[in-house]
Order: structure tokens, then sequence, then C-alpha cells
């Protein structure tokens, strides 16, 4: 930012110029985020499929229809909708502002409080309470604001 300004654009390498570097550089991008995306997406599969497993699951997570083409449809689903996201959305910084305003508020602010509340509960003070509760409400209006500012600013 410091070097283009106003001028820069959301994927940095754009305000590149044109040549041989720059073509490795984004070719090295490409094959790392599409071996990264794998990876990324391997616990978000264990997850669908657990879900969708049954009964027949087990305690590893392992789907009963594990081979079959119910399971080859479902996890073509779980890629496909990142994939049909990235290209319906314009701008990439709008999905990151809304993942931030919501994702990081809930991570960061709301789910600690709610955990040390449930396993805290008879044994935190009145004053401790509302303290907690007060940091509960400004995350999640915080977390609002945020979500609100990113979808209305596009």
């Amino acid at each position: 930012y410091v070097s283009f300004g106003e001028r820069t654009q959301e994927v940095v390498l754009s305000n590149l110029e044109r040549g041989p570097g720059r073509d490795a550089v984004e070719g090295c991008m490409i094959f790392m985020l599409g071996a990264t995306f794998v990876v990324a997406m391997y616990p978000v599969h264990r997850i669908v499929d657990a879900l969708f497993a049954g009964p027949g699951a087990g305690p590893a997570l392992q789907p009963s229809y594990h081979g079959s083409w119910d399971e080859v449809l479902l996890r073509a689903g779980v890629v496909a909708v990142p994939c049909i996201v990235a290209i319906a959305v314009p701008r990439v910084s709008t999905i990151v502002d809304v993942l931030g305003s919501t994702c990081f508020t809930f991570l960061s602010v709301v789910a600690p409080v709610l955990m040390y509340l449930r396993c805290m509960g008879p044994e935190i003070s009145l004053a401790k309470a509302v303290a907690l509760y007060a940091l509960l409400a400004l995350g999640c209006l915080g977390g609002l604001a945020g979500f609100v500012s990113a979808v209305l600013e596009r």
C-alpha cells in the first residue's frame, strides 16, 4: 500500500509489471493454492461425512457408505460450494470481510466466553458474570457491525 497508494489492487501481484518473474510467482501460487485446497477441505469432508454417515459410522467418523457414489457426490458437493461462491462473488475482499467479522468474532470473543461460562458456571461471582455477559454482548454487537459494514460497503 505504501508503494501504490490508492491504486493498490486486491491481488497484490497484479500491481507488478508483467514478466517472467511475476508469471513464475503466479504459477507457484496457483500450484500452492490448489494443493492446499485439498488439505484444507479434508476436515470439512470428515465432518460432513460424519453428519451423513448414520448409525454405522463408528467412533473414527468413518462413513458406512465408504467408496459409494453417495460419498463421491457428497464430497463433490462439499468442494463445489466454495468454488461456486468464489465465482459468484465478484470481490474476494467481501468474503474476507464477512468471514472476518463473523467467524473471527465468534472464535475470539463469543466462543471463549460461552465456554468459560459453561465450565465455570456456579463458581463465577456476580461481578465476573456481569463482565462476561457485557463482553459477550459487545462481541456480538461488534461482529454484527462488522458484518453489516462488510455487506453494505460493497
